[in-house]
């Protein structure tokens, strides 16, 4: 079989994903190596943490740890991927975000700190 294999993050998990052409018959078929999505729709949902380190559980145990002193926690984050912040009073850049609770740092699959939204999205939906 010849075929076009595109590589992107799966849409349920954040892991990798995969859309794969048969150059002949035209068919597409869709696959993920970290869970069973195969291509359907996913259902948007609230997303939750739960920290792989001391297991607390719930958004406003992450911590957004600001340059400097400032932090603030996450209250919720809503089905589109909307970060809402408690008390959000700083302009500063974010240097990581972690645990509130045992300080567990968030980090990517390279090993660098987790310090946007979107990363931060990816690594929760990875994380469940």
């Amino acid at each position: 079989m010849s075929s076009h294999i595109d590589y992107f993050d799966c849409p349920q998990c954040g892991g990798n994903a995969q859309r794969e052409q048969d150059n002949r018959s035209g068919e597409v078929f869709f696959s993920c190596s970290n869970c069973s999505w195969n291509g359907g729709e996913v259902e948007k949902t609230d997303i939750v943490f739960k920290c792989p380190n001391c297991k607390v559980e719930g958004n406003s145990y992450i911590e957004c740890v600001l340059d400097g002193i400032h932090h603030q926690t996450v209250s919720i984050i809503e089905a589109d991927d909307c970060v809402i912040y408690n008390n959000l009073e700083s302009e500063a850049e974010v240097d990581r975000y972690q645990c509130e609770h045992c300080g567990y740092i968030l980090r990517d699959k390279d090993n660098y700190n987790i310090d946007n939204e979107e990363d931060l999205i990816l690594w929760l939906r990875r994380n469940k």
